[in-house]
């Protein structure tokens, strides 16, 4: 790949990309001592609180809340959560907690943070989790401790809504020439339109602006800063959504209303700031909290640092720590290189076209070479890497047949995004901004080549901290280089929280395996001894109201066809159900087989599957507004989905939730964990507590409030006949357990009588 392929990544996580940041960061027009002065301002504008407000002042028996809230009633988990964060905050700590459904954990660590008077960054899974908090529990919590609003939701870059796109498609609107339009007549929900922008979206989109526009003229402090993701389809992210290779940055003549660099500077300024995980994983990389000479990029200075939804940290950081290649990232590069052909900004247009065609060549060859060779699969990167490859192999063995074909088509893509490169250097001057970050991406990419072609190579000082893995599907490919642990990363930044004295807290209702948390604090790098861990059990009537069947009579969990078994075995079970049912399934060729045979067996109630192209809010709508639906799902229906009342009554969980062993990440990760302790160290280490926290998470699904009921069956005989099924049942709620189906049915029909 030639001299410049001794490019080497740091010792540290790979720094994202910065370009657009660091352009909208020069174009603050405050001062950093006018910044100072409004933060103080904003910090001195609300009640003070004294010491005698405790959280249980709010939050305990007699207090403040229980006389406002009608129908409030206190919790001693709650308030044994609030005290401990509030602890962690004052000492500037760190507190991990397991908090159980119900505990009402946001109001916990909600309060404590907003007495401190501190700025405080939230950090959940998810974006929509991040609306929740917006829009739920922020208000309501601001209301009553009767605190100016001084709260926001930030999001990526790319969930704003872009003025320059939304103008240059309504200007071929008006003359004629805009793709993407369809009829969306006899389609079921819009939300369903595929990449298409109808009439009728594109008007929703244009009230939507011309809202959020009056509301940044007033300030008004419900502004969303025309954030796309919560309430549009992904339509219109692709088509109008800020993309850092299309920002012409000060040169953009909407860069003042920007509504991107407006949402940054308001949450440069702001008491409590809402992002999820990946954004946290973002700015880790791109800025310094702790430094107070530097400039906010994203987040303000915070001394509080509240991450929610924990137990994802630890995969979600390998996701976002990592770097990825793909051939849809590729499109998108090159679609933005040919506007600004385009754009006649240049003089030599036809340059930096044929550098755009001769980069999708390249990479369509690369494309066709990686499926050729390895099908639709996730395979370790070394797989393509070398002929003598053989799948199962330990990490770190040594292969000495390198594939000559893969080494030139990988050679062909960097000097393709090389070359393209130089030319934006070389032309710089048509527009700075634009360019620059045109460049930065190219070589970004080229650093991700580089980086998977040393992945092996011993004299990297990276050398068996990270994995290559390729994965292959019907719309292209994905080369990724993932770091196997964020623990030594994450550790650090950490242990600087601690220096700083800011404090931490980290929860979730699944933290912990059979009540230990060791497994969670070894992949955060949680190391310190003043950290404290705390369990609060749910404040849920589990033994009344959730009832368990297990059986070793299920089918084994690899046996062919197992799936319509299984529904047959349960036809009396799901039959005697009033309310609603989900069938969780581990993989997408169980969620096929699921779904079939629950439509030939039950032909009369509404059967919907995550399979059937409808997104996962369409059928979650469905499902709750038909009340005795069956929905099977796989993947994102194990976790963050709340559906209370009967309308989720029966939860079935066709098997223990391992990771496949093919995965190419988990494989390294385990083998890894093999050559520190031990052969098959890794099954207890890894493959048990992780399955565990997902099966934990499955099981959460069924009981959501107090006076919700329902029953639970896990498929998998293992849970039963296995020595490690006792860890799997330790760890669950203590639920009422069944011996049979038929008593189990019993359960859900003595339960249906209830007028709860």
């Amino acid at each position: 790949m030639g001299a410049e392929n001794n490019h080497k990544a740091g010792r540290n996580a790979p720094k994202a990309p910065a370009a657009a940041y660091e352009s909208a960061q020069r174009d603050f027009e405050e001062t950093e001592a006018e910044r100072d002065a409004q933060a103080f301002e904003m910090a001195a504008g609300g009640p003070r609180f004294t010491d005698a407000d405790t959280p249980e002042t709010f939050l305990g028996k007699g207090g403040r809340f229980e006389k406002l809230i009608p129908g409030f009633v206190p919790r001693e988990g709650q308030v044994k959560l609030a005290q401990a964060a509030s602890e962690a905050i004052k000492a500037g700590t760190l507190l991990i907690a397991e908090a159980g459904t119900g505990t009402g954990k946001t109001f916990a660590y909600l309060v404590p943070a907003l007495l401190s008077g501190r700025t405080v960054v939230i950090s959940t899974a998810s974006k929509a989790l991040q609306d929740q908090l917006l829009t739920k529990d922020l208000p309501r919590i601001f209301e009553l401790l009767k605190l100016p609003r001084a709260y926001m939701a930030l999001k990526g870059f790319s969930n704003y809504l872009c003025i320059r796109r939304f103008a240059d498609y309504e200007q071929k609107i008006k003359q004629g020439n805009a793709l993407g339009f369809e009829d969306p007549e006899d389609r079921e929900d819009e939300e369903e339109l595929s990449g298409k922008i109808t009439p009728g979206l594109f008007q929703k989109l244009k009230a939507y602006e011309v809202k959020c526009r009056k509301q940044v003229e007033r300030s008004d402090e419900d502004c969303r800063f025309c954030e796309l993701d919560s309430g549009f389809p992904k339509a219109a992210l692709t088509a109008f959504g800020c993309d850092r290779n299309l920002c012409t940055g000060r040169k953009c003549p909407h860069q003042a209303a920007c509504y991107a660099l407006l949402a940054r500077q308001k949450a440069a300024r702001c008491k409590v700031v809402v992002i999820n995980h990946a954004l946290f994983f973002s700015d880790l990389q791109i800025e310094d909290n702790f430094d107070a000479g530097t400039p906010c990029i994203l987040l303000p200075k915070y001394q509080v640092l509240i991450l929610d939804e924990a137990h994802e940290l630890a995969e979600n950081g390998r996701s976002h720590l990592g770097q990825e290649v793909s051939w849809r990232q590729v499109r998108r590069y090159c679609e933005s290189l040919e506007e600004t052909v385009r754009s006649e900004k240049l003089g030599a247009q036809s340059d930096l076209k044929l550098g755009k065609d001769r980069i999708l060549d390249a990479f369509a060859r690369l494309n066709d070479y990686l499926r050729d060779k390895g099908g639709i699969s996730n395979r370790n990167f070394l797989f393509y890497r070398y002929d003598d490859y053989e799948e199962g192999d330990p990490q770190g063995k040594k292969y000495q047949k390198p594939s000559q074909p893969f080494r030139d088509a990988m050679a062909e893509c960097w000097q393709r995004l090389a070359a393209v490169s130089r030319f934006l250097l070389n032309n710089e001057e048509a527009d700075e901004d634009l360019f620059k970050s045109l460049r930065q991406t190219a070589d970004d990419m080229r650093g991700a080549l580089t980086a998977l072609m040393h992945i092996d190579d011993e004299k990297d000082e990276n050398a068996g901290r990270y994995v290559g893995s390729v994965s292959i599907s019907r719309h292209g490919f994905s080369l990724r280089r993932t770091p196997l642990e964020i623990g030594p990363y994450f550790g650090a930044f950490l242990r600087r929280c601690e220096e700083h004295r800011a404090g931490v807290v980290m929860t979730s209702a699944t933290l912990s395996v059979a009540g230990k948390f060791g497994k969670f604090r070894n992949d955060i790098g949680a190391n310190s001894q003043s950290v404290k861990e705390l369990t609060v059990e749910s404040c849920f009537d589990y033994p009344h109201h959730a009832a368990l069947f297990v059986s070793e009579s299920f089918p084994p969990a690899q046996e062919q066809g197992r799936e319509a078994r299984i529904i047959a075995m349960l036809k009396e079970l799901i039959d005697a159900t009033s309310g609603g049912v989900f069938f969780l399934t581990t993989s997408n060729a169980a969620l096929a087989a699921a779904a079939e045979a629950l439509k030939k067996t039950f032909p009369s109630r509404l059967v919907l599957s995550q399979n059937s192209g409808r997104s996962n809010n369409t059928l979650l709508r469905l499902f709750r507004e038909n009340g005795k639906a069956i929905l099977a799902g796989t993947s994102s229906f194990w976790a963050g989905v709340d559906v209370q009342g009967r309308a989720l009554s029966l939860v079935v969980i066709d098997k223990l939730p391992f990771t496949a062993p093919g995965d190419p990440i988990y494989k390294a990760r385990c083998d890894l964990c093999d050559s520190r302790h031990g052969k098959r160290s890794h099954f207890m280490e890894i493959s048990v507590p992780e399955a565990v926290i997902e099966l934990r998470q499955g099981v959460g699904r069924l009981i959501r409030h107090e006076t919700d009921r329902g029953a639970l069956v896990i498929c998998d005989p293992r849970v039963v006949t296995k020595g490690y099924g006792k860890i799997f049942m330790g760890s669950l709620p203590k639920v009422r357990i069944c011996k049979s189906v038929t008593e189990l049915a019993d359960f859900m029909k003595e339960i249906s009588k209830d007028p709860k």
